[in-house]
């Protein structure tokens, strides 16, 4: 398949009770599964080479060239910040509902919400020739917010010309390029001086009590 490129067999491990949800879920697995080894070593100006293997279920190497697997594990930090941008600017951090029933109503709209501004994304990159990762997605939120009245009011040929106002407004708040992007999950510093609750609210006043 490659260099650094090969397929390796991996048995199902013994039944260990702290893995599993029952003997029956380990019994279910399969006693051996085809993986895809890829090693990859990382060279990158100013920082230390390292090596890392990257392992898949894709087999086909002609479908799936270990470049395209590389430069899929580089783009891993989308993942950071597409969360980040679920919780942080869509406001999602912070559960408002009391009930799983309504928390769950509450996760699904965050998500709705997350993908129509990434269809609006995604249109305007396709529209201006630019690649949707380089769009700014907090600005398309905003946009596309400061945009919804005029929208809403607009019909017929006045409704496209406003909307493709939008997607030109969108297309044109660009990102800077982010390689190896790599960052702590800490926080520089707090909003309040307060300290953060961190038991439940019961046991916090009895504490005041005391």
């Amino acid at each position: 398949m490659g260099k650094d490129d090969h397929i390796v067999v991996w048995q199902k491990p013994k039944y260990d009770a702290s893995r599993y949800e029952s003997k029956e879920e380990w019994e279910s697995l399969p006693d051996e599964i085809e993986m895809r080894e890829v090693r990859v070593t990382v060279r990158r100006k100013g920082y230390k080479t390292r090596t890392v293997i990257i392992v898949t279920t894709l087999l086909d190497a002609e479908l799936y060239s270990a470049k395209e697997l590389t430069d899929l594990f580089a783009a891993r930090w989308n993942c950071e910040l597409d969360l980040r941008s679920i919780k942080r600017v869509l406001g999602m951090h912070h559960s408002l509902c009391q009930t799983p029933e309504m928390v769950r109503k509450e996760l699904w709209t965050y998500f709705l919400a997350y993908n129509l501004i990434r269809v609006r994304m995604a249109q305007a990159a396709s529209r201006h020739n630019v690649h949707p990762r380089k769009l700014s997605f907090t600005a398309a939120k905003n946009h596309i917010y400061n945009f919804a009245e005029a929208l809403r009011g607009a019909t017929g040929t006045e409704h496209h010309r406003i909307e493709g106002e939008l997607l030109r407004a969108i297309a044109a708040c660009r990102i800077g390029d982010r390689p190896g992007r790599k960052e702590p999950r800490a926080i520089k510093k707090r909003k309040q001086k307060y300290s953060y609750l961190t038991k439940p609210r019961v046991q916090a006043r009895k504490a005041l009590a005391a």
